[in-house]
């Protein structure tokens, strides 16, 4: 009885709760915990399958006919919502090993049989022949759909997943490799070429023929974003640095978009460490630029890939404009509610973690001769650091206007970059006030005074707007 509660707590599906009932079932003096758990399979039942479960745990662990019947009737009813071989074939299977009605099965078997009749494509006698050789059971009912399915095959697809279902459901390599014959014979295109390196090397575990078929791909290849799927190939397959070089210089003379430019710095730096020419795709990329996406995109790519947090200001500033110079402080950002922190929690290094912001909000704080600021000498410091989980728009104001000053940095420590600072009047303001977009990540403020006899007590206003992109695209526009 002991791991009962722990299983209770566990279960999320109605197969979950239908174990657990089964188990307390087993158990003396538990009836009334497995009907409890019976009645919550049932709540959270939606599917056919669902409702034949619980049908089949009524009549076979609890001995409950009447309850099972009518799970069996849901189960019918809902397969006419989800009408489906499959369910019919469950369906069937259901009313004659469990109930034993043979004549209600036959039913559903002929309704079951009534779906091949009907015109489709290869896919479902596959899916069939996976069916019945893995849910069912049934190998070679299994083999007399897949039989099926070859006489429908025509094009390099159908092969291919014809050898892959005989390969891996029904582990006969020699059927297997007649369809890959069957499908390299058929093969044009380049992603046809690739489909069978991936088959040759993933399934089949032959490296001389998948290595054919990419060579194949190669000489077939046309296009940007084929060309960068062959040097994630040489790479992540066969470690092979000149074949991936001579992929990505390829890529690079058909690069004709900002985005394209990105993805190529981004393979430079991530792959090879090639810093130089990383910068140099992030600057052709900037030459293309056209939209205020585009050169967001740069900028997170600049500060993403290469640590630089000048050239990301900087993009943004050329696509959305300085976002410092926006009128954004009213109905650009969220509602906001007071946030209750405590005011002058200090934590290590002397930064208080105010946790995820997700909202607009406002707290007050208070200067004390013992917190001094680690940039302005003779001047009192208050720090506070927050992460946000997506990239969007804040705006940090702080309040009284005179004697204070604001500064926004990158990271949890105190001393870290500075993305902005703001001493007053803002040009929309008179408190010292700063508003940037920021990516996913952490961040810290420093609120601190002029001079030494600056004000003791201050109050931040943080404003917060989710996808600043698209609203800043639309200001834009």
């Amino acid at each position: 009885m002991n791991n009962v509660p722990m299983m209770d707590h566990a279960a999320r599906t109605t197969a979950d709760w239908v174990f657990v009932a089964k188990s307390l079932a087993q158990l003396p003096e538990a009836d009334e915990q497995a009907f409890k758990c019976m009645e919550r399979a049932r709540f959270v039942a939606e599917s056919v399958s669902d409702w034949i479960g619980l049908a089949a745990a009524w009549k076979m662990a609890f001995n409950a006919s009447d309850r099972a019947l009518k799970c069996m009737g849901v189960a019918e009813s809902c397969n006419k919502d989800q009408r489906s071989w499959e369910n019919c074939v469950e369906l069937a299977i259901a009313w004659e090993q469990i109930f034993g009605d043979e004549e209600k099965g036959r039913q559903w078997a002929a309704n079951a049989r009534a779906y091949d009749e009907e015109s489709h494509d290869i896919s479902y006698w596959i899916e069939c022949a996976r069916s019945w050789k893995n849910k069912f059971k049934d190998r070679e009912t299994g083999l007399r759909y897949l039989d099926r399915a070859e006489t429908r095959a025509s094009d390099c697809r159908d092969w291919i997943q014809l050898a892959e279902v005989w390969k891996v459901s029904f582990r006969r390599r020699r059927d297997g490799l007649r369809c890959l014959e069957q499908a390299e014979a058929r093969a044009r295109v380049y992603w046809e070429w690739v489909d069978l390196f991936q088959l040759w090397r993933e399934t089949f575990k032959e490296t001389r023929r998948s290595i054919e078929c990419l060579e194949k791909a190669e000489a077939l290849a046309e296009h940007f974003s084929e060309w960068m799927k062959l040097l994630e190939i040489s790479m992540s397959d066969f470690h092979d640095s000149n074949r991936a070089i001579r992929c990505l210089n390829v890529a690079e003379t058909i690069a004709e978009t900002s985005e394209e430019w990105v993805q190529l710095a981004d393979a430079r730096m991530a792959t090879f460490g090639d810093k130089d020419n990383a910068i140099r795709s992030l600057q052709q990329a900037e030459t293309v630029a056209g939209t205020a996406s585009d050169w967001a995109q740069i900028g997170n790519a600049w500060k993403g890939i290469l640590g630089d947090l000048e050239n990301y200001n900087r993009c943004l500033k050329t696509g959305y404009g300085d976002v410092n110079r926006l009128s954004l402080w009213g109905s650009s950002f969220d509602t906001f509610t007071n946030w209750i922190v405590d005011r002058n929690a200090i934590s290590e290094g002397g930064v208080a973690s105010l946790g995820v912001v997700e909202e607009s909000c406002s707290f007050q704080g208070s200067w004390s001769d013992q917190m001094v600021s680690r940039r302005r000498s003779g001047c009192r410091a208050r720090y506070y650091s927050f992460r946000v989980p997506e990239a969007a728009l804040v705006g940090l104001d702080l309040s009284p206007r005179d004697g204070t000053y604001l500064c926004l940095m990158s990271g949890a420590d105190a001393n870290g970059p500075i993305l902005e600072e703001n001493d007053g009047p803002h040009w929309e303001s008179s408190n010292a006030r700063i508003v940037q977009i920021l990516q996913a990540g952490v961040y810290s403020i420093e609120a601190t005074t002029c001079d030494e006899s600056g004000p003791d007590a201050f109050i931040i206003t943080l404003r917060y707007r989710r996808d600043p992109y698209t609203y800043l695209g639309n200001l834009q526009e």
